[in-house]
């Protein structure tokens, strides 16, 4: 009887250590901090990673592209010929006379390597992003989720305890809800797709530094200034050389591309503010990638199944194992026959 009793409290000290291990993860990882990181790092880059969204920044970086490809081609082509001198010449001057244009003419290439591959990327993403914030599911936020499990650690201490204290079924079968509920939820709410789509697409943006924000600033910055100087300053300045007007000149490069035409300027101005907005909201999201950076999805997901587990053992302690048994009550003496004298 001492044995089957000390097994079945053997499963609830289990159960007690299943509970603090999961409230000591919670704690070490500052699951409490990264998951509100993660809400609002969805929340904000949602609105980026929509179809539609993801569509029109393609769109942008193609009319950039084509703008970049025309300047270079036949835009700087033109202006040398309006300005008497041949393109080599024209190239060669253009390093005295726009030195800041000339520098960022030739970064162009390495620019645009750079937003396609932020580009390519979000479009590949794009599907995994809608798996990671259909997480962790049932309506609740990932911070929602956190406070769950530090509750389910400490209900599960709690019950334990009361299990080591009076050892029965009935508690055992809570212990086995529980476990059934850690075991079958991920699997039904389709986890392992889910948590495995999550790690790959914060794999494909890590490491989470801020130099590669730095990286996107610079390079917007550099197309914004190519873009301004090229049609703010070299265009004026051939048009004075040529001893016409600027209109004029806009007006031949438009006949060679359209990309070089007033309306043409004005896309891709417009394209330069929204890559504006996108590199501001890469400087948002960077310290909130950083921050929830702690545990991976799919390993959050076998920590759960993990403790499913191991309470479904300890239950099994207190549910298989027979309960006390009585002690046999000792038979009665049969009564002795009264004797009787004559």
């Amino acid at each position: 009887m001492m044995t089957r009793r000390r097994l079945r409290r053997l499963g609830f000290v289990v159960v007690i250590a299943v509970g603090a291990g999961l409230i000591a993860v919670m704690l070490a990882a500052s699951e409490l901090s990264a998951s509100s990181a993660a809400d609002e790092g969805i929340a904000i880059t949602a609105p980026h990673l929509s179809e539609r969204a993801v569509h029109q920044i393609r769109a942008d970086l193609t009319q950039a592209e084509a703008f970049a490809a025309a300047m270079r081609t036949v835009g700087l082509s033109r202006l040398a010929s309006l300005s008497g001198e041949t393109p080599a010449a024209f190239l060669h001057q253009l390093a005295y006379r726009n030195p800041q244009l000339a520098a960022g003419i030739s970064r162009l290439p390495s620019i645009q390597r750079l937003a396609e591959k932020v580009v390519t990327n979000l479009e590949r993403r794009r599907g995994q992003f809608e798996s990671a914030a259909s997480l962790p599911g049932l309506g609740i936020t990932k911070h929602d989720a956190a406070w769950v499990q530090l509750a389910l650690g400490a209900l599960l201490i709690l019950v334990g305890a009361l299990g080591v204290v009076r050892p029965r079924r009935a508690t055992g079968a809570i212990v086995l809800a529980i476990a059934a509920a850690l075991i079958i939820a991920p699997l039904a709410l389709d986890y392992p797709a889910k948590t495995a789509d999550t790690d790959a697409l914060l794999n494909s943006l890590r490491p989470f530094t801020i130099q590669k924000v730095h990286a996107r600033q610079a390079g917007l910055r550099t197309a914004r200034t190519v873009f301004v100087d090229f049609r703010d300053d070299l265009i004026p300045q051939v048009a004075t050389r040529a001893h016409t007007t600027t209109t004029a000149v806009v007006n031949q490069l438009a006949s060679a591309s359209p990309e070089l035409s007033g309306p043409g300027f004005a896309q891709t101005d417009a394209v330069l503010d929204r890559f504006g907005g996108l590199v501001a909201f890469s400087g948002r999201i960077q310290p909130l990638l950083a921050r929830g950076d702690t545990i991976s999805a799919r390993t959050d997901m076998w920590i759960l199944i993990g403790a499913g587990i191991a309470l479904l053992l300890a239950s099994s302690l207190s549910l298989i194992t027979p309960g006390p048994t009585s002690k046999p009550r000792r038979a009665a003496l049969p009564s002795q026959p009264v004797s009787t004298r004559a």
